[in-house]
């Protein structure tokens, strides 16, 4: 049977907090070290992204879009080559 492991990214869910900025440092090391791409989360209590999206207000709309800003700017920071996507 063979590994498709290796397509898969690194996700790292985070919430504004120093320390799930520190976590999608560490989990772009991470991806680096498999050789896979990483993948930056923000998780609302909403259960479809379509939902989600006319539900959330102004405000935690910017908070979650902030959120992900932030993790991949300290990602890029950290000058890691590795491939960052958000959602």
């Amino acid at each position: 049977m063979p590994d498709d492991s290796s397509s898969r990214p690194v996700i790292v869910a985070v919430d504004g907090s120093d320390a799930a900025i520190s976590a999608a440092r560490w989990a772009a090391k991470e991806a680096l070290h498999q050789d896979v791409p990483l993948k930056i989360v923000h998780v609302n209590q909403r259960s479809r992204v379509s939902e989600a999206s006319e539900a959330l207000g102004g405000m935690e709309w910017q908070y979650a879009e902030n959120c992900l800003r932030v993790a991949c700017s300290a990602v890029k920071a950290a000058g890691l080559p590795v491939a960052v996507d958000t959602a």
